[in-house]
Formats: structure tokens, C-alpha cells, sequence
């Protein structure tokens, strides 16, 4: 029998590798990473926080092999990687900066401050790298939403624990209140500097004031500065590399579009109906037209999703357990009814006061009246019961799609060619109260359904788009879909 693998035999192998590369002669400190890693940054700022540390940075680029030595070097296959004079390896970057600031005392410790306790410092920096670090990345990178909604709160309630201490002192803006770094700024620093990627990706700003004013600081620092990469290559990179929801994700965007609709009229008809100030006559036809357009393409819409889910989604739910679309198959009866009763009623409500002439202020005010009173309510109703029924199908029919497997995008692909009919109303209709990444989300579904399959269907997808979408909702469409550029 052989003998067990030792931390020793580890070392064999580590010299051994060590030996074939004479780029890793003893030398001064060799740092290796790859990408926009932000634990690489915390280490040089490390370094350039300290007098006379002079290191070599290698950044390889996404094709470039790993050398030999880098799988002992790095067991669990990470950056950076820390090469010390010794030849020896480290690949954790908080022991990269505790081995720093030992072998680098000047001018300071980063780990100690005039008029702070060590223990403070400690337990800052813990906070940083249990909560702030790990929620951080969490929220940006997940690309299932129900984790990224899991620490969405803990990020918020890390980052405002970091301003109510930066509150307690004035400039200097450091963490300690010195002008100078500590190892709680060289933890966050990488972290807030990317704190806007959130913003963009997730459509979430969690700053503050003080935290941005911080922030500031740390990019001006001479240590951070001249190492933060402009966050435009950052977001560029991550628009290629971010996870992805999958194909069946859409139905849960589909299900904002449709609620945020709901809002949209909602708020149109309480103008119209004089909630606030009456409108003009005028005004009272304009948005009663508006309302009119939303009103219709909204309930095409819902019948269309219907259909769909239960021509293509439910059969197969069905076939993986069956009884269990029983639920919303009924709901969905339910709704067809209020449906067709509300578009009669709603019809005769949006007729009378689009009858009324401009100069029939007692007619317009009557129609107002009338389209303000049982009309409105039961609109709002039908909304409540709608998101009723969508929320049931997000928490008991749609966590199945994930055992759907290779069969996902078969499935949505059917669901898109079922809809085709109807794509120049509705593919606008969805988009136009989604946010930048929710409508990346969506047309990436659509791309991963069909660029390969059917590139035409692709292309007209764009131009629809192109062509409903305001001039910067679409270059930030572009932006965030290369593949979408690429079809033009």
C-alpha cells in the first residue's frame, strides 16, 4: 500500500516543480494572478503601503497556461500566489499581508494605530472580510437571484456599520482616523472601489456619503491609486464573465413586466381620475388613450403567457410531478374570467370619457368619476390577484426548472416560438420597465434559444428593439450584450 500523502511529500513535489521554472530563482517577492482579482489588490496595497518592499507583479491573461509549480503552489487552484525569497509559496492573501507587514515593519504596522486598540483593529477586520468581502461578491456574482437577494440586506447592513464608524472621526479619512492605512483600508479598499459595478449590474447603490468620500481617499492613496483598475475594464470584462441566470429565468422577469405595467396604469388612471388635481379635458383623453393602448397589449399579454405556460411550461412540470400545476392551472381559469368580465367593463369606462367632448367638463367629470370609482378599484384588484398567482408559481413550480437540466433551453425555445406571433407588441412591452441588467437577462435567454439555432429570429429581435427602445436604453443594451452588437 502506498503511504499517504504528506504535507511534506506536498513540499517534494512544490521543489520539484520549483526547480524546473528558473524563473523562480530566490529573488525578491513574486506575486502571480490573473483577471481583476480584488484579494490580488488588498496584497499590493499592501506592498505599496510599505517602505522598500520591492516586489514583482505578474498578472497572466485569461489563455495563458498555468505554469507547472502553480497547482502545489496554489492547492485549491486560486490567485494570487505569493512566491517569498525563499521559494517558498503562499496562496491565502491574508497570510500574503500579515508575512508582509513582518518582513516589511516600516514605516508602520498595518495591523496596529496611535489612540486605536488592537483588538478594534482585529475586529474591524474580521467584519471586512466576513461581511462586507463575502456579501459583496455574493451580490455581484451569483447569478441565481435568490442568493443575490439573500445578501443584498447584508451588505447593506456591512457598509452601514463601515459609515457610522467613519462618523465617529473627521479627516484625515482613513479608517482609523490617521492619514495613513490600516489593514481594514486595505481590505475594503478593492471592495468600495468596485462598490458601483453593483449599481450597474445589480441596479443597487448602496453607498453613502461618507463611504463615498472614503472611497475617494483610498484611490487617491499612493498605495491603491496607481493599482485600481479603471472600473470600465472591470465592468467590461465581468459583461463577458458575470454567471448568467438560465433560459427559464425569463418567466420570472416576465412576471415584473407584468406587475410593473399594472403600476404604470394604476397610476395613469388615479391622474385620471382626478386623484391628486383634475386634468384638463385635454389631459383626461390623452391619458385615457394611453391607458387604453396598456390596458389592451397588458391583457394580450397575460393571455399569451398563460397559453404558453400551459401549452408548453405545465405539460412538462406535469411529466416531472404530477398534480403539480393542479394549483395554478385552476388559478389560471380563475383569472381567464376576471379577465373577460374586466375588459368589458374597463372598455365601457375608457369609451366614456374618451366620448366626452374636450369642452364637456360635467360629461368628462362623470366619466372621471365613473372610471375612478369600481373600475379602478377592481384594477387594482385583479393586479393583487395576479401577483398572488405569480408568486405561487415562483416558489412552488419554478425552483423544478432546475432539474430540468440539457432540457431548459429546448423548453424556452418553444415558449419563444409560441409567443412569435405576437413579438413586435409584446418583446417592447416587456423591456420597456425592466432594468439594464433585467433586460440584458432577458435577451440573453432569448440568445442562448436561438443565435445558434435561428440567427434571422436574433437579428429581428434587435431591430424591434432598436427601434422601441429610447436611443440610451438601447447603446446600454449594446453595451451589456456583445452578441447583440455582433448580430449588426
Amino acid at each position: 500500500m502506498a503511504a499517504p500523502a504528506t504535507a511534506d511529500a506536498a513540499t517534494d513535489r512544490l521543489a520539484e516543480a520549483v526547480a524546473k521554472d528558473l524563473s523562480l530563482a530566490a529573488s525578491g517577492p513574486e506575486l502571480y494572478s490573473r483577471g481583476f482579482c480584488p484579494f490580488t489588490q488588498m496584497v499590493r496595497v499592501a506592498f505599496n503601503a510599505k517602505y522598500g518592499a520591492d516586489y514583482t507583479f505578474t498578472r497572466w491573461g485569461p489563455s495563458d497556461p498555468n505554469p507547472d509549480w502553480f497547482s502545489a503552489a496554489s492547492p485549491e487552484s486560486t490567485v494570487p500566489v505569493l512566491k517569498k525569497p525563499d521559494a517558498s509559496f503562499l496562496s491565502s492573501s491574508a497570510e500574503m499581508i500579515k508575512w508582509i507587514d513582518e518582513t516589511y515593519p516600516a514605516p508602520f504596522s498595518l495591523y496596529k494605530a496611535d489612540g486605536v486598540k488592537d483588538e478594534d483593529i482585529k475586529e474591524w477586520e474580521s467584519v471586512a472580510r466576513t461581511q462586507l468581502v463575502p456579501s459583496f461578491l455574493k451580490v455581484l456574482m451569483a447569478a441565481n437571484p435568490a442568493i443575490q437577494q439573500e445578501f443584498r440586506p447584508k451588505l447593506k447592513a456591512a457598509i452601514a456599520k463601515l459609515d457610522a464608524h467613519l462618523a465617529t472621526h473627521d479627516d484625515p479619512y482613513f479608517f482609523a482616523g490617521l492619514d495613513r492605512l490600516t489593514i481594514v483600508d486595505v481590505v475594503v479598499a478593492p471592495i468600495l472601489h468596485r462598490l458601483p459595478l453593483i449599481k450597474y449590474f445589480r441596479g443597487a447603490d448602496f453607498s453613502t456619503p461618507r463611504v463615498a468620500k472614503y472611497t475617494a481617499a483610498l484611490e487617491a492613496h499612493p498605495a491603491f491609486g496607481p493599482i485600481a483598475w479603471p472600473l470600465a475594464q472591470i465592468r467590461k470584462a465581468l459583461i463577458t464573465t458575470l454567471p448568467k441566470m438560465k433560459p427559464m429565468s425569463a418567466g420570472r422577469l416576465q412576471h415584473q413586466a407584468i406587475l410593473r405595467q399594472f403600476d404604470k396604469i394604476i397610476s395613469l388612471s388615479e391622474i385620471l381620475a382626478g386623484a391628486a388635481a383634475t386634468p384638463s379635458a385635454a389631459e383626461s383623453i390623452a391619458i385615457a388613450k394611453e391607458v387604453s393602448r396598456r390596458v389592451d397589449t397588458l391583457i394580450l399579454f397575460i393571455t399569451e403567457h398563460a397559453a404558453f405556460e400551459e401549452e408548453v411550461v405545465y405539460p412538462v412540470f406535469e411529466e416531472m410531478n404530477p398534480g403539480s400545476t393542479k394549483r395554478a392551472h385552476d388559478e389560471h381559469t380563475h383569472e381567464m374570467a376576471i379577465l373577460d368580465a374586466f375588459k368589458a367593463e374597463y372598455a365601457s369606462a375608457v369609451q366614456a370619457v374618451l366620448a366626452a367632448q374636450e369642452d364637456d367638463d360635467a360629461t368628462l367629470a362623470v366619466a372621471r368619476a365613473k372610471y375612478g370609482g369600481d373600475t379602478l378599484e377592481r384594477f387594482k384588484a385583479w393586479r393583487a390577484s395576479m401577483n398572488e398567482h405569480m408568486l405561487g408559481e415562483e416558489t412552488h413550480l419554478f425552483p423544478m426548472t432546475a432539474a430540468l437540466n440539457e432540457r431548459e433551453i429546448g423548453v424556452f425555445r418553444k415558449i419563444y416560438y409560441h409567443c412569435c406571433h405576437v413579438r413586435e407588441v409584446l418583446l417592447p412591452f416587456v423591456m420597456e420597465f425592466l432594468t439594464g441588467p433585467e433586460r440584458m437577462q432577458y435577451m440573453h435567454n432569448i440568445s442562448a434559444a436561438v443565435l445558434k439555432e435561428d440567427p434571422p429570429q436574433w437579428k429581428l429581435c434587435g431591430r424591434i428593439l432598436r427601434d422601441s427602445l429610447p436611443k440610451e436604453d438601447w447603446e446600454d443594451l449594446l453595451e451589456r450584450l456583445p452578441s447583440l452588437v455582433e448580430s449588426f
